[in-house]
């Protein structure tokens, strides 16, 4: 099976503070109505290539989601993330026979604030919460343009400055890991990937793997596996190492393909010179205006 990805959720423990802080950057969120919990809404972020970023978080809060409920009430930001497959049944059977777990398939559905009604179906595969280490899958019941309307550019310009402006798409999922060994085994017994390269990124405080076939890098801390002993020191922890603690194997950080990394950096006010990823150069939003949310740009 081939990976991409449809969609990257970001949680968080109030909505409107969530769009706020990505519009902060630049980047408008749209909102997109209550799912069929009546718990969890959203607002969505889409890209050119149809993939999209959702903002979930509680209707009211510190209400008890069914999804990502630890996530959502402390602010983690990126938690999971999705791939369409042709069939969830199926490929979740697929999966489930190589003996990983397998939750669902689920059939969901979202209200959108003028009634209409978007529904697809879910199942989350591996541990943790759906799209945690390996994506949960979808599969639409309706059509994809009524799970998330396409990018529609900016009204009036010409194509050429569009695609200057726009935003490709997710390029990379970023997993934190605490063993990076077992998950590259993960991914190569779900997946039949090649072995990854890997390399230590200082900049990111993390070792790395990427996968030349997936759109998924995965890292652990460069000082190796997290210790809990050392979890009395607030000020001793990395914060890769501090949110595997948190949070478990996970998104860590997610990047999104460009048509021109120096244009959207200056578009963007992004204020920093691209730095290496791989044999490719990136460049990061602003964190801390985006409440902790590790999002970047990749040429």
């Amino acid at each position: 099976m081939q990976l991409k990805v449809d969609h990257v959720v970001v949680a968080g423990s109030a909505l409107t503070p969530m769009k706020e802080a990505f519009a902060s950057v630049g980047l408008r969120t749209e909102y997109g109505g209550i799912h069929e919990n009546e718990i969890t809404h959203m607002a969505y972020l889409p890209f050119d290539d149809g993939s999209y970023l959702e903002l979930i978080s509680t209707r009211q809060p510190r209400a008890l989601s069914p999804l990502w409920h630890r996530h959502i009430l402390n602010d983690a930001g990126l938690c999971g993330w999705a791939v369409e497959v042709p069939n969830v049944a199926d490929e979740a059977k697929r999966i489930a026979d190589l003996g990983v777990p397998v939750d669902g398939p689920f059939h969901m559905s979202r209200k959108w604030p003028d009634g209409a009604l978007a529904e697809w179906d879910m199942a989350g595969i591996g541990e943790g919460e759906p799209g945690s280490l390996l994506p949960f899958l979808i599969k639409d019941r309706t059509p994809r343009e009524l799970r998330v309307p396409p990018y529609r550019g900016t009204a009036g310009s010409d194509r050429g400055a569009r695609r200057a402006d726009r935003l490709m798409g997710i390029h990379t999922v970023v997993l934190g890991v605490r063993n990076l060994d077992k998950a590259i085994a993960l991914y190569q017994r779900v997946y039949g990937l090649r072995p990854p390269e890997i390399l230590d990124n200082a900049a990111f405080g993390a070792r790395l793997a990427r996968f030349a076939d997936a759109p998924v890098v995965l890292a652990t801390p460069l000082r190796g596996r997290p210790d809990p002993k050392r979890y009395e020191d607030e000020e001793d922890r990395e914060w890769l190492e501090t949110r595997l603690h948190r949070f478990g194997d996970g998104p860590a950080a997610c990047l999104i393909g460009v048509y021109d990394l120096e244009f959207v950096i200056e578009r963007f006010e992004m204020n920093q010179d691209p730095e290496p990823w791989f044999d490719q150069q990136i460049a990061w939003f602003d964190d801390l205006k985006l409440g902790g949310v590790r999002l970047g740009v990749i040429s």
